[in-house]
């Protein structure tokens, strides 16, 4: 039986998640997105990056949709992505199916509180759960196997069909 509950729920995550996709455009990604990947090397080599220098270096399909700490639409969506105010976060990003019919999303965060990353991040996924275990129960295969890990100083959640790809590529910028 689908309660109220349920449906705002529902209708809360999917205009979140239509919100942060609608910005994703809006930027020339060609001469962007090599520029993002110099400097990303330059400060990985230094071994001091962000989690937008790491995200963009993801390449899947899927993660079409992009939000990153300093945009204004991270900053609007922040807790109501991971439960806890921008201020209490020191970065932050999420790439993400900005269709709304798939789960995917890579989310990369560093809290200020380090301690408490991995329960964000585990809340984080839990109400991915209950959105798509009603909506669309196919993605929920990716969601029970996806992972939560610590990478250098941020805590990363992937959901995907290529958890173990991703992840593995997530650890190797990172080290």
């Amino acid at each position: 039986m689908i309660t109220l509950r349920t449906i705002c729920a529902v209708t809360t995550a999917l205009t979140a998640i239509i919100a942060i996709g609608s910005l994703a455009g809006c930027t020339d990604t060609a001469d962007s997105s090599s520029k993002l990947t110099q400097t990303a090397q330059e400060q990985e080599n230094q071994g001091d990056f962000t989690a937008q220098d790491i995200l963009t270096q993801i390449d899947d399909p899927l993660l079409d949709g992009s939000a990153y700490f300093g945009d204004e639409t991270f900053e609007k969506n922040c807790e109501k992505l991971y439960g806890i105010p921008l201020s209490d976060m020191e970065d932050g990003g999420i790439i993400f199916a900005s269709g709304g019919g798939n789960a995917d999303e890579i989310s990369m965060i560093k809290p200020k509180d380090d301690t408490l990353g991995e329960q964000i991040l585990t809340e984080r996924l839990a109400s991915r759960g209950t959105t798509f275990e009603t909506y669309k129960p196919e993605e929920m295969t990716k969601i029970e196997n996806a992972e939560i890990f610590q990478a250098g100083d941020y805590w990363v959640l992937v959901i995907s069909d290529d958890v173990s790809e991703l992840t593995d590529k997530i650890k190797n910028i990172t080290e």
